[in-house]
């Protein structure tokens, strides 16, 4: 069997997406577990998840949904894509969008512009679809990743109260 794979050129290289697999699941964990302590040292509050990361990690690669990112065969960040999220988007029309969730990059490849070329994929992937937006949430409480999507040309869709404070962007992609 081959997985599907998607080429994206990055700064310094190109990233090889795929679909995450059941072996993946250790690599997508330790990117996440070392983003949440990179956001500790630095005075964030990423939140408590509401399971063990790694059972997250796992349920999301069962129902196909998480993505690997791979620089030269390492893995580099990831993505969640799911196709609704009532939670955060009820008024949202149902259909119309692809929902970016748990966007990570791993710290070795920080400042590589990883994180947005992966958001160009989602984008690209979710235009392919027939979708015309890309809707995503991020802690209300952090403002240089709130900056962060409004200079990838997301547009800040209000706030809501959802156990934390969630601040919504959304982009026109097709």
């Amino acid at each position: 069997m081959t997985t599907e794979q998607w080429i994206v050129p990055a700064s310094r290289g190109e990233l090889v997406i795929t679909r995450a697999t059941p072996a993946d699941v250790d690599a997508l964990t330790a990117i996440y577990e070392e983003t949440e302590r990179w956001q500790i040292a630095r005075g964030i509050d990423p939140g408590l998840p509401p399971m063990p990361l790694r059972l997250i990690v796992a349920r999301r690669v069962e129902n196909g949904s998480i993505y690997l990112a791979r620089v030269g065969g390492a893995p580099a960040g990831t993505v969640t894509l799911a196709w609704d999220d009532r939670i955060v988007w009820p008024d949202a029309p149902e259909g119309d969008a692809g929902y970016v969730h748990g966007l990570a990059v791993a710290r070795a490849f920080a400042g590589r512009q990883i994180g947005l070329a992966i958001l160009r994929w989602v984008e690209g992937y979710v235009a392919g679809l027939g979708k015309p937006f890309v809707r995503l949430d991020c802690n209300g409480d952090n403002p240089a990743l709130r900056a962060y999507y409004v200079r990838a040309g997301y547009t800040h869709r209000g706030d809501v109260s959802v156990g934390r404070l969630a601040s919504r962007y959304e982009k026109r992609v097709g």
